[in-house]
């Protein structure tokens, strides 16, 4: 379980730093959003409890661990959507500015969520397979 969170931080770091050096090439446009950092904490947060769940999901052998993943997306999809909700009634922001920003992040941390829970389920799959 230690392995995922570490490569969650790893990941979470890796993509601070590649916005921090496309913001350090163009540093006289405007890229970022307001607040950008709170909704990228947010993501990355919301998705490392989404992996954390999904996988002590999947390690207790659950019969109904496919409808509890789904489930968690989902409650996560609406809780980013609710974020995204609040955000635009609070802040004036150019639509495709906030467009880009909100959904870069949200498919970034969303395809790693895929990619961790695809590797993890792989090895549970080949342990029941060496099993029988």
């Amino acid at each position: 379980m230690l392995k995922p969170n570490i490569y969650s931080l790893l990941f979470t770091i890796l993509c601070v730093g590649a916005i921090e050096l496309v913001q350090s090439l163009m540093p006289t446009q405007n890229l970022l959003i307001p607040k950008f950092w709170v909704i990228f904490g947010f993501i990355s947060a919301i998705t490392l409890l989404a992996i954390n769940i999904c996988l002590l999901v999947t390690k207790n052998k659950n019969p109904h661990s496919t409808f509890i993943i789904l489930a968690v997306n989902v409650i996560k999809l609406l809780f980013c959507m609710t974020l995204a909700i609040l955000y635009l009634q609070i802040y004036t922001v150019k639509p495709v500015l906030f467009i880009t920003n909100f959904f870069l992040v949200y498919l970034l941390f969303t395809s790693f969520e895929i990619y961790t829970l695809l590797v993890n389920l792989r090895h549970l799959n080949k342990k029941i397979k060496t099993s029988n």
